[in-house]
This record gives structure tokens, C-alpha cells and sequence, in this order.
């Protein structure tokens, strides 16, 4: 494990060593780092806020905002400085990724080999070599700390566990970029999807809880740790946060000037009922364990999505605000 640890550190030293003696380019660095005035003013409370506030050059991505702040704090307009940065992290990701691979198979050569393609493959240079694609090896850092999470809670199930891996993983790894979607993501709406997300996932519990009864223990050890109360609690607690979240999305001043309409909140009724909807087939008709194929297959939840789309398009495009 050891001498396969140094052998990867080695391979991106060789590779990326030159990196050092880079400076920066005129394609986005200029937005990113050394005309952004905010940025190069280093870590301080102002840029921080900033970060979480803007949709500067076509993105939200707070931590990679910071993560530029920072390197000027320790570096200054020194470009190595900030090329090294990107090396680290890809380390890391290298590291990271042969351990979780190792943890998975138990296979050490095999999986130094894999974690040796991700090091140098000629793909990974764009990301590496360029400080403004900072945002690619910090999404990747956060994803991989993710799959580590993901094999903590399957060799130690604990039902806390389970709810960072959903929630905690999603949240850091949309925080740290949105390379995955090619559109700007609000605070707001990063909310709404890991509160609609955990309420996806913790129906599913229930339902597998549940439906195997005094076998779920057996079938999936964390199902030990839960109880129907607990389960309950929390669903309960989720659905009300995500309908509050999507109200208040629906009235923030953000959301106002971006849409150019007031009208949006005349659209938590197909919301509610979208939630109500699901709640019932999953308490009264027990079912839940699949949430996508619910969703494909009950006629009132796929006409509600319909008329809500319907009508946040009608709203948007038909009666704005002059």
C-alpha cells in the first residue's frame, strides 16, 4: 500500500512538475483570478460572501471561489503557486481514489493500476495544468470523498451515516462546481433538490423497513438502527422544510429578478399536492420503494408534474412584471 502510495505521488510529480514554472493564460484566468477584485483580495469576509451570492462568469460555485481566494492569500499573483494547488488536489483525488478501490476489492494492484490511468491520463491535463479549471479537481476532491463515505456506510451501516452520504455528498460535490449540468444553480435551488432528495430516500427506508418486517435486519443490517417513529419523524420533518424552502424560493428577491414575475408562489399548490400525493401512496398504499417508477407510473403524480411545468412556464413567459 505504502510503496503504491509513493509510486502514484511520483507519477503526477513527473508528470506535473512543469506546472510550476507556468504562468497564467488569457482564457478565463483573467475572470477568475487576476481581474477579479474580489478575488484577488484574498480569503476575506466580503469575498466570502460574495462567493455565496454571485453567479459570477456563469457559475455558482462557492468553494471554488474561496479556494482561488486562498491561493492569493498564500501566494499572491504568483501563478506556480496557484498550478500547485491544482497538483494537490489531483494527488489527493489519486490517493483517494486507489484507497476507496483498495477498500472496495481488496485489490491492491489492481486498483494502483486504475488509480494510476486517472493520474496520468491526457484528459486530466486541461483540468491540471489550468488554473481556472479549478472548479474540475475540487468537484472531483469532494466526489471522492464522497465514494469514501459511500464505503464507510456499507462496511459500518449507522442511519446517520446514510443521511450525510445523500445529503452531505450532493450538497459538496454541486458546491465545489456544475460541471456535471451547463447551467448556473442557485443557493435556492441546491436546497430544494437535497430536501426533495432526502424526502425520496427516506420514504424508501420506510418502505424497505416495512415490507420486510422482522427480516429487514437480515436483508440490510443498518435497517436494525431504524424504527417506523424514527422514520416517521423524519419524513415528517423533511417534507415541511422542503415546502417552506420551495415557498420562499418562489418569493425570494433573487428569484424575482432573475424570472421577472411575482406570480411563482401560485404554483405551491401543485407542490403540496405533488407531496401529499406521494405521502399517500406511500402510507396508505405502501408503496415508495421505487421512487422513479412511482413517479412513471401513477397518473395523478405524472399529471400534476405536467401541470406544474405548465404552469412555471406560463407564468415565466406569459405575465411578467415590467
Amino acid at each position: 500500500m505504502l510503496w503504491i502510495s509513493l509510486g502514484l505521488v511520483a507519477a503526477n510529480v513527473v508528470v506535473y512538475a512543469a506546472v510550476r514554472r507556468h504562468g497564467f493564460v488569457n482564457f478565463d484566468d483573467p475572470r477568475y483570478v487576476t481581474e477579479n477584485a474580489i478575488v484577488a483580495a484574498g480569503l476575506t469576509w466580503r469575498g466570502v460572501v460574495w462567493a455565496f451570492t454571485a453567479g459570477y462568469a456563469s457559475n455558482w460555485h462557492p468553494l471554488t471561489w474561496m479556494s482561488h481566494m486562498l491561493d492569493v492569500q498564500l501566494y499572491g499573483m504568483r501563478a506556480g503557486g496557484h498550478h500547485l494547488t491544482n497538483v494537490l488536489l489531483h494527488i489527493a483525488n489519486t490517493l483517494l481514489l486507489f484507497g476507496a478501490l483498495h477498500r472496495m476489492t481488496g485489490a491492491a494492484g489492481r486498483s494502483g493500476f486504475v488509480a494510476a490511468l486517472f493520474a496520468v491520463h491526457p484528459l486530466h491535463v486541461e483540468s491540471v495544468a489550468w488554473v481556472a479549471e479549478r472548479k474540475d479537481v475540487l468537484s472531483t476532491f469532494f466526489w471522492m470523498l464522497t465514494l469514501w463515505s459511500y464505503v464507510s456506510y456499507v462496511r459500518q451501516p449507522r442511519w446517520n451515516r446514510y443521511v450525510l452520504v445523500v445529503a452531505g455528498g450532493f450538497v459538496l460535490r454541486a458546491l465545489a462546481g456544475t460541471l456535471a449540468i451547463d447551467v448556473e444553480i442557485s443557493g435556492w435551488l441546491l436546497i430544494c433538490t437535497s430536501l426533495l432528495a432526502l424526502f425520496l430516500a427516506l420514504g424508501k427506508r420506510r418502505h424497505e423497513y416495512l415490507t420486510l418486517d422482522a427480516d429487514a435486519a437480515h436483508h440490510r443490517p443498518i435497517l436494525a438502527q431504524y424504527s417506523a417513529a424514527l422514520l416517521d419523524q423524519m419524513i415528517a420533518v423533511v417534507t415541511a422544510s422542503t415546502v417552506t424552502a420551495y415557498a420562499l424560493y418562489t418569493m425570494s428577491p433573487e428569484t424575482v429578478a432573475k424570472f421577472h414575475t411575482h406570480l411563482l408562489p401560485a404554483t405551491l399548490p401543485f407542490v403540496l399536492y405533488g407531496i401529499f400525493r406521494y405521502l399517500y401512496l406511500l402510507y396508505q398504499r405502501h408503496l415508495g420503494g421505487n421512487p422513479s417508477e412511482l413517479f412513471l407510473h401513477d397518473r395523478a403524480l405524472l399529471l400534476n408534474t405536467l401541470g406544474w411545468i405548465v404552469a412555471v412556464v406560463a407564468i415565466i413567459y406569459g405575465s411578467r412584471v415590467e
